[in-house]
């Protein structure tokens, strides 16, 4: 019985420590509002991609939104990388993806030294690799905002 009020306790005293914590939203965060992106590259889904929305407005230039992108090239925007959501306004958007050094081949001499690695290069046209040259803009709405797709060009 004695052990039953303990654990009561406990569970209590974590729910309120848990539901009354103060909140990490800075002061001036402006309302966020739900917005998903999907992004293709020659037709099919782009994945693992970085994606960077930088706001027209210098008001908001404090917090910018993005993401990475998943198998289906879809992202759920955040801002600062951890508030769900995007403040409302227009944004120019920033795609980012780099080829993978290949991986270390686990059957590999131990005394032979490693092969040289392949420079990281970008997959994705310069073009929509900063915010001065993207051609990709949205506007995010108050409310809920339709997923939109958009398409990037590879790397020449």
């Amino acid at each position: 019985m004695i052990m039953n009020k303990y654990y009561f306790g406990l569970l209590i005293s974590l729910l309120f420590v848990c539901g009354c914590a103060p909140s990490n939203k800075p002061s001036d965060l402006p309302p966020l509002f739900p917005c998903a992106l999907a992004f293709t590259m020659d037709g099919k889904p782009l994945e693992e991609a970085s994606i960077t929305l930088y706001p027209n407005d210098p008001a908001l230039a404090k917090y910018t939104a993005g993401g990475i992108t998943d198998a289906m090239g879809k992202v759920v925007l955040r801002t600062n990388g951890q508030f769900p959501g995007a403040p409302a306004g227009s944004f120019k958007i920033v795609v980012l993806k780099d080829s993978k050094p290949a991986s270390e081949d686990s059957n590999r001499d131990p005394n032979t030294p490693p092969p040289p690695q392949k420079p990281v290069k970008s997959l994705i046209d310069k073009t929509f690799t900063s915010a001065a040259s993207s051609p990709l803009e949205i506007t995010v709405a108050e409310g809920n905002n339709e997923e939109k797709t958009f398409e990037v060009k590879p790397a020449k």
